[in-house]
Protein backbone atom coordinates (compact mmCIF):
# COMPACT_ATOMS: atom_id res chain seq x y z
CA UNK A 1 0.00 0.00 0.00
CA UNK A 2 1.23 4.07 -0.54
CA UNK A 3 -0.01 6.82 0.93
CA UNK A 4 -0.77 9.99 -0.83
CA UNK A 5 -1.23 13.58 2.05
CA UNK A 6 -3.95 15.84 0.30
CA UNK A 7 -4.68 18.67 2.14
CA UNK A 8 -7.69 17.62 4.10
CA UNK A 9 -6.87 13.73 4.46
CA UNK A 10 -4.73 11.09 3.55
CA UNK A 11 -5.68 8.19 1.01
CA UNK A 12 -4.05 5.02 1.70
CA UNK A 13 -4.46 2.67 -0.99
CA UNK A 14 -4.98 -0.82 -0.48
CA UNK A 15 -4.41 -2.70 -3.65
CA UNK A 16 -6.60 -0.99 -6.75
CA UNK A 17 -6.99 2.16 -8.43
CA UNK A 18 -8.49 5.94 -7.74
CA UNK A 19 -8.45 9.12 -8.97
CA UNK A 20 -8.10 11.83 -6.73
CA UNK A 21 -9.13 15.73 -7.61
CA UNK A 22 -8.21 18.30 -5.51
CA UNK A 23 -9.60 22.06 -6.13
CA UNK A 24 -8.17 25.40 -5.27
CA UNK A 25 -9.19 25.39 -2.15
CA UNK A 26 -7.97 21.78 -1.30
CA UNK A 27 -11.54 19.77 -0.89
CA UNK A 28 -11.12 17.06 -2.80
CA UNK A 29 -12.96 13.66 -4.73
CA UNK A 30 -11.37 10.28 -4.50
CA UNK A 31 -13.29 7.66 -7.18
CA UNK A 32 -12.42 4.25 -6.74
CA UNK A 33 -11.74 2.26 -9.89
CA UNK A 34 -10.74 -0.78 -8.25
CA UNK A 35 -9.81 -2.50 -4.77
CA UNK A 36 -10.18 -0.19 -2.12
CA UNK A 37 -8.57 2.95 -0.49
CA UNK A 38 -8.80 4.30 2.80
CA UNK A 39 -9.20 7.79 3.51
CA UNK A 40 -8.38 9.26 6.96
CA UNK A 41 -8.43 12.60 8.39
CA UNK A 42 -8.06 13.86 12.14
CA UNK A 43 -12.27 13.65 12.39
CA UNK A 44 -13.22 10.51 10.53
CA UNK A 45 -11.90 7.48 8.58
CA UNK A 46 -13.64 6.11 5.87
CA UNK A 47 -13.29 2.97 4.28
CA UNK A 48 -14.35 3.22 0.07
CA UNK A 49 -14.53 0.24 -2.15
CA UNK A 50 -14.55 0.13 -5.54
CA UNK A 51 -17.72 1.68 -7.53
CA UNK A 52 -17.74 4.50 -4.65
CA UNK A 53 -16.83 7.92 -4.74
CA UNK A 54 -15.56 10.09 -1.37
CA UNK A 55 -15.30 14.05 -0.96
CA UNK A 56 -13.06 15.94 1.53
CA UNK A 57 -13.13 19.32 2.51
CA UNK A 58 -10.04 20.98 4.25
CA UNK A 59 -10.74 22.01 7.47
CA UNK A 60 -13.41 19.34 8.22
CA UNK A 61 -12.05 15.93 7.09
CA UNK A 62 -13.21 13.39 4.88
CA UNK A 63 -17.05 12.02 4.17
CA UNK A 64 -19.06 9.36 3.89
CA UNK A 65 -18.43 7.22 0.86
CA UNK A 66 -21.46 6.80 -2.06
CA UNK A 67 -22.15 4.91 -4.86
CA UNK A 68 -21.23 6.37 -8.26
CA UNK A 69 -25.10 5.51 -9.11
CA UNK A 70 -26.38 7.72 -6.21
CA UNK A 71 -28.90 9.88 -6.65
CA UNK A 72 -28.52 13.29 -6.82
CA UNK A 73 -30.97 14.19 -4.05
CA UNK A 74 -28.83 11.38 -1.64
CA UNK A 75 -25.39 13.02 -3.18
CA UNK A 76 -26.37 16.37 -1.80
CA UNK A 77 -27.99 15.26 1.01
CA UNK A 78 -25.02 13.40 2.46
CA UNK A 79 -22.56 15.82 1.19
CA UNK A 80 -24.76 18.30 3.76
CA UNK A 81 -24.96 15.80 6.26
CA UNK A 82 -21.00 15.28 6.47
CA UNK A 83 -20.40 19.38 5.83
CA UNK A 84 -23.35 21.52 6.68
CA UNK A 85 -25.53 22.20 9.23
CA UNK A 86 -28.36 20.15 8.49
CA UNK A 87 -28.99 16.97 10.07
CA UNK A 88 -31.72 15.85 10.77
CA UNK A 89 -33.50 17.39 7.79
CA UNK A 90 -30.53 15.92 5.81
CA UNK A 91 -30.37 12.46 7.48
CA UNK A 92 -34.68 12.11 6.49
CA UNK A 93 -33.73 12.94 2.54
CA UNK A 94 -30.72 10.39 3.25
CA UNK A 95 -32.95 7.43 4.42
CA UNK A 96 -36.20 8.67 2.10
CA UNK A 97 -34.06 8.58 -1.24
CA UNK A 98 -31.37 5.66 -0.40
CA UNK A 99 -31.19 2.21 -2.41
CA UNK A 100 -29.68 -1.34 -2.61
CA UNK A 101 -26.58 0.50 -3.73
CA UNK A 102 -26.29 2.79 -1.14
CA UNK A 103 -24.99 0.18 1.67
CA UNK A 104 -21.86 1.54 1.89
CA UNK A 105 -23.11 4.89 2.90
CA UNK A 106 -25.24 3.62 5.75
CA UNK A 107 -22.86 1.12 7.33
Amino acid sequence: SFKVGIPSAVAENKGGSYSLKIDKNGDGMIVVKSGKVDVLSANKNAIVPAGNIVMTKNGLGVGTPFNEQSSPGFKNALFNFDFGNCNDACMNVIIKNAKMTDAVSLL
